[in-house]
């Protein structure tokens, strides 16, 4: 990435330090966005993993008394993102 503007020749050394930091500062940018794309994936993966057991334990706690049992009506009740 190259910072466009006029510059002398006597400025030559900070033209190479302006487009290095424009280049590493574009780097930075990318790896963040690659670390919260893993990030994002990995939370993903793990909410999946969770409702997963926890719907497992509701199916569970259902065959041993045959009705809904009070931790999933109790869940079912619960708003997801509280107001």
């Amino acid at each position: 990435m190259f910072i466009k503007f006029p510059i002398s020749h006597a400025h030559g050394p900070t033209w190479s330090l302006i487009t290095l930091s424009a280049e590493r500062k574009q780097k930075g940018v990318a790896s963040r966005r690659n670390l919260l794309s893993v990030f994002t994936l990995e939370s993903k993966r793990n909410l999946h993993a969770w409702a997963n057991k926890l719907a497992e334990l509701f199916k569970e706690a259902d065959r041993n008394d045959g009705r809904l049992s009070q931790l999933r009506r109790d869940w079912m009740s619960t708003p997801l993102v509280e107001a």
